[in-house]
Formats: structure tokens, sequence, C-alpha cells
């Protein structure tokens, strides 16, 4: 998928059986479309799209058809002078359903973040705004794996004034509450792009961030809404990262991460494994100081071992940790990645 620019939707290219991306027709969704978050919003197995759109101050949702289309649904108003400039998605309330987190700014500067509680059939219930700094990176995940027995996910932000994130925790029906802080490294203002993966291949949300600097930096969850020490990883130098996306890139079963730059370039790292260590795609894994560029790819991936078809055939419809079973499951885990 495919969005940015003057162009008034997004593209989907779908991959041939030979590799290729073919493009499909144009999804409107309003001019100037800026992010966009996937998720199954109707619970029919299709993908969905939520797409921002700053000139209108609202968030278009389009259903997926299953076959690369995708028909209108529900358009969400951010409110009167205020631009939406990111967007999350995840199970909010735990109610099983997709919802969703949207950080706008107001025309006079102070910002917020606009809830939207998934009803399960493309539509959405508004829930209190949250007060918050003006926004770079937001992500939901479950920050608290280890410590909370819920299926409420949090949020991991950044602000543009900090050089840290800070987490949100869930609190159900769509509250959160003031978590910890997080130092990312970079400059403040620098932090851009997070994701959330499981490097370590604990069962545990880990962080990834695009800074200010020329490097990304990946903090370990410890399953309690906190995270391990902060680890630089270089990357191509010269430009300023800008998004970071995560996928099993080299097909080994462990967690891998993609970067692109103002410069329009981009640096992949792939992880070795446990404990994790990052190298180019292409090559030996070496320590974190080990530099190399190739071209950024964005993919889906799992990252724990896919359960065998009679396995799922007995899972809950909705697992706690995503993505060992379910389709719907495991798209929420990609969802999560590049915010």
């Amino acid at each position: 998928m495919v969005l940015g620019g003057d162009v008034p939707g997004v593209q989907i290219r779908l991959q041939s059986p030979d590799g290729d991306l073919l493009p499909e027709p144009l999804v409107p969704v309003g001019p100037g479309p800026e992010r966009l978050a996937v998720a199954d919003f109707n619970r029919d197995g299709n993908d969905d799209l939520a797409v921002t759109n700053p000139n209108k101050h609202t968030v278009t949702v389009r259903l997926g058809v299953g076959n690369g289309t995708f028909v209108e649904a529900n358009t969400i108003d951010v409110g009167l002078d205020y631009t939406p400039t990111n967007i999350a998605v995840g199970d909010l309330d735990g109610d099983g359903r997709d919802d969703l987190a949207i950080p706008a700014t107001f025309k006079l500067g102070s910002s917020l973040i606009r809830i939207s509680l998934g009803v399960g059939d493309g539509t959405f219930t508004s829930q209190p705004a949250i007060g918050a700094a003006r926004l770079g990176g937001i992500v939901a995940a479950d920050l608290r794996s280890d410590a909370d027995p819920d299926t409420l996910d949090d949020l991991l932000v950044t602000a543009g004034a900090s050089a840290a994130a800070g987490s949100l925790l869930g609190t159900g029906g769509g509250g959160f509450a003031l978590g910890a802080e997080f130092p990312i490294g970079g400059t403040a203002g620098g932090p851009r792009s997070l994701a959330i993966a499981d490097f370590d291949a604990d069962g545990r949300s880990d962080m990834v961030a695009a800074t200010a600097a020329d490097s990304a930096t990946v903090r370990l969850g410890r399953g309690d809404g906190t995270f391990g020490p902060l680890t630089p990883v270089p990357l191509a130098g010269g430009a300023m990262p800008r998004a970071v996306a995560v996928g099993d890139f080299d097909s080994d079963g462990h967690e891998d991460f993609a970067v692109t730059d103002d410069a329009g370039g981009g640096t992949v790292r792939a992880d070795s494994g446990r404990p994790p260590t990052y190298a180019s795609a292409r090559g030996p894994p070496t320590s974190p100081s080990a530099t190399s560029t190739t071209t950024a790819t964005r993919t889906s991936r799992r990252p724990t071992p896919r359960p065998t078809a009679s396995a799922c055939a007995s899972a809950p419809a909705r697992p706690r940790w995503p993505g060992t079973c379910s389709s719907t499951a495991a798209s929420r885990v990609r969802r999560r990645r590049a915010r």
C-alpha cells in the first residue's frame, strides 16, 4: 500500500505469482492522505483501512472485500480545526474488537489523542479525548503481558519536544493512566516513528524507534510496562530516519526492522536471535556496531513459531498474545509495527 502527496487515495499493489507488485485501482480516501492503519474492523476476515485526512480533519475507513478492493464505510471526525497527525490500532477496551487512537493537533498548537472504539461492524464510538503534547510516533501494544492478566492494549508514544517515549496504560473502556517514560536516544524533537516487535522471542513487547541521530534504538520489554537498557543500532549515515517497520525479512523466524530516511533511502537490520543482535539483512550477524544498507521492504511476519492447523482449529478466536493462531490476531501484531 502506498499513499502520500496530492494523490487522493491509497494505491494497492497485489503480489503476482512471479513476485511482481501489480497496481490495483486507487482506493479513494480524500486529498492528501498521510497515515494509515490496517485492521479487520468489521470482523469478516478481510483487512480494512483507516486513513488520516489532515486537509479534511477526518479519518476515513474503507472495508476490504478480500480481492484488493474496498468499499466505503465510516468517517471519523477528529474535530473542527484539529489535524490528525498519526493513527494506531489495537484493542483499547478489551472487548476483542479493533479500536483506534488518533493523535490530533489544534490550529493554535494544543494536542490530544482521540479514542474511537470499534463496534465490530466498521463503525466506531467516540470516547473522551486524552490531552497530550504534540506526538511523533504512536503504537498500541500489550506492554504488561506478564504483570496484568487483562487483554487491554496500552499506548506507547513519542512527543515532539522530547527524546523519550512514554506509556499510557489501559484502564478499561478506552481510558488510560499515565505510565513510565523511557529515553530512546537522538535529540529532543527527533523520534518520529515507533514499532513494536518481539526481538528476543520471549513473548513480550519490545520497541524500536527511529531517532533524530543516524541510528535506531531498541529497548527490550520486561512484560511489566517497563523496558530494559537502550541499544543503539547504527544506520546508513547522513540522512534523518523517518519511519520504521518490522518483519521477518530474511525468513529465519526472528524479528527484523527497516528504517526509511528523508533522502529516500532505507536500511534493513536483521535480528540474529536471542539475545538479539542486528546486522545487514544480507550477510552474517554481527554486533550492533555493524552498518550496511539495502532497500527497505515492508512485509508481514510472525515472531513466534506458527502452530499446526489442528492447534489453530481449537484455539480461541482472539488469543491474548497476538498471532499464535488466528489470522485476525496475527494481523493485529503486524498492524502495530510501524506508526
